[in-house]
């Protein structure tokens, strides 16, 4: 099987052309796709169908996005740092984000390590995105955004740890959950914030769950604070 990496970040099989990480989307079958190993380690999760089952879990990356993958059957070609091409691969939902799931009739090829490929150091480091960007898909792993803090819940509405306030950077409005405590209480109304975490979207809308909190730079907090004023007064 032939291989060309153009410079759009996709291989060319003779099957047909590889789909990019971050324009997948859950439902989808058929998927061919290429990126590079992150993450591979095996967990013991709770399914529907089967009760709770051993598969490799782990994480896929290229130049767009990184998406969770789940294998149900021992692969020996997911390794750390490796090059990998997936066909014949649905995209399905767990813990609420778009996820690969290699099962047994899907296709595996080591392309390699050392390829002309976006390095393992280059490809763990999270996407920068805009909320408006993230309001119009499917879900976003490991991602970074910057806005400013247009709203905060009072304590009764949410459990402890779980604080929810509401960010906004220009491109649109997204709900924020904060885990930890020490982030929950650094944020107050007008701060500006760097985030990282992972986008839920769904049709109800889309939550961004916080793992880790910034204080941002206040030229951040003053064009996203502009930008609410103009669409809400």
């Amino acid at each position: 099987m032939q291989q060309i990496y153009g410079k759009h970040g996709f291989f060319r099989f003779s099957s047909g052309e590889s789909r990019g990480l971050r324009g997948l989307r859950s439902g989808e079958t058929g998927i061919s796709t290429v990126g590079r190993v992150l993450e591979v380690a095996r967990r013991e999760l709770q399914t529907k169908d089967r009760g709770r089952q051993r598969v490799l879990y782990g994480v896929l990356a290229d130049e767009s996005a990184k998406v969770p993958f789940i294998s149900g059957v021992a692969r020996e070609e997911l390794t750390r740092n490796s090059v990998v091409a997936l066909e014949n691969v649905p995209v399905k939902r767990w813990k609420e984000l778009p996820t690969l799931y290699v099962g047994a009739s899907a296709n595996l090829h080591v392309l390699g390590t050392d390829i002309e490929f976006p390095s393992f150091a280059e490809l763990n480091k999270p996407r920068m995105m805009q909320i408006g960007e993230l309001l119009c898909g499917d879900g976003a792993f490991d991602v970074l955004i910057e806005a400013a803090v247009v709203s905060t819940s009072t304590p009764a509405e949410n459990s402890p740890g779980e604080r929810m306030v509401r960010v906004d950077d220009g491109t649109g409005v997204l709900a924020l959950i904060v885990r930890d405590r020490a982030d929950e209480e650094l944020i107050r109304f007008g701060m500006g914030l760097r985030v990282r975490g992972n986008a839920i979207c769904s049709g109800g809308g889309c939550v961004f769950m916080a793992e880790a909190v910034k204080e941002q730079s206040a030229a951040i907090l003053i064009q996203a604070m502009q930008s609410f004023l103009c669409r809400y007064t």
